[in-house]
């Protein structure tokens, strides 16, 4: 996903000409506040919404790996730790397997704490 088509907008502070490229964004760099916003939105069963099981599932997790998240008291924890160990773990593709899973929910409310986060990184 490029920065043209990711679900969040240019950062605040950038220039109408330049955009924040959220593929090149590890997804190691990711806080703890926006890793913690994350687990209170996935970690609940939700029959509504998709939680923490459907993410694992577009990141290429196993069944059997995420039958044992589920032993976990913070499954969402163990799955963000886990995939940034993986090759091509971005926030982009974080962001994208959010917007698949429809949950425009949680980007709209990690803009901030994003935002946040790439001001500390770039600035």
């Amino acid at each position: 996903m490029s920065s043209s088509s990711s679900p969040l907008p240019p950062s605040s502070s950038s220039s109408s000409s330049s955009s924040v490229d959220y593929e090149s964004i590890p997804a190691i760099a990711l806080n703890y506040s926006v890793r913690k916003k994350l687990a209170l939105y996935l970690n609940p069963n939700n029959t509504v919404a998709a939680d923490w099981t459907e993410i694992a599932e577009k990141m290429e997790f196993t069944y059997l790996e995420i039958k044992n998240y589920e032993k976990r008291e913070n499954p969402t924890q163990k799955l963000l730790e886990d995939w940034q160990t993986r090759g091509g773990a971005t926030v982009g593709r974080l962001l994208s397997f959010l917007e698949q899973a429809d949950r425009k929910d949680i980007i709209l409310d990690l803009q901030s704490l994003i935002g946040l986060l790439l001001f500390y990184l770039f600035y």
